[in-house]
């Protein structure tokens, strides 16, 4: 689980618990502000570079 600047938080549940990033893990995200925009960036951690990223707006 991850803390972001607000107190927001992003957990990463690995579904079949083989220690990495495959078919069917999933992150979500709890206690959001309303009315926020949100940016998840997955980054490689060898580098840094970016895989992939994603935004949500909350109501």
């Amino acid at each position: 689980m991850g803390v972001i600047q607000g107190g927001e938080s992003l957990i990463f549940t690995d579904s079949d618990g083989d220690g990495r990033l495959t078919r069917g893990d999933y992150f979500a995200l709890e206690r959001l502000d309303p009315d926020t925009l949100y940016e998840v960036i997955l980054l490689w951690a060898a580098n840094d570079n970016k895989i992939s990223s994603g935004t949500v707006q909350t109501p």
